[in-house]
């Protein structure tokens, strides 16, 4: 499997430095700053949407989701994930666990095991 953008140099360091800059936020500005770093990341590797799924701290269920979306691209309702069970999701829930990032260029091509996920992109 090739590199990605942000498996780079240069991509390590803009990591480094969304990281930081979330880390030293005060939590009045961290919601504005977590839109800007998806915005940041999301361009950085030209792509049309960027997404953090937040889990309650007992990580059983998505408590809160965050998006960023290119200009001219609709975005999704995440209202109707909030509260649901990380057992939706399970093979995403597996490549997080695992430490892996998703990233969907095609909905598509996801695995049969990701099918949930499949159709949470076509909401």
């Amino acid at each position: 499997m090739g590199r990605t953008k942000l498996q780079t140099n240069d991509g390590f360091r803009l990591v480094a430095k969304v990281s930081r800059d979330l880390v030293t936020m005060t939590d009045e500005d961290l919601e504005v700053g977590i839109g800007a770093a998806l915005q940041t990341l999301g361009e950085a590797c030209a792509h049309q949407r960027a997404y953090v799924f937040v889990l309650n701290d007992s990580v059983t269920s998505i408590e809160d989701a965050h998006e960023w979306v290119e200009e001219g691209t609709v975005g999704h309702d995440f209202d109707v994930f909030r509260g649901v069970s990380v057992d939706a999701f399970p093979w995403s829930m597996q490549q997080f666990l695992a430490g892996e990032t998703v990233i969907v260029h095609d909905p598509e091509v996801l695995p049969d095991a990701a099918a949930p996920e499949r159709g949470a992109c076509e909401l």
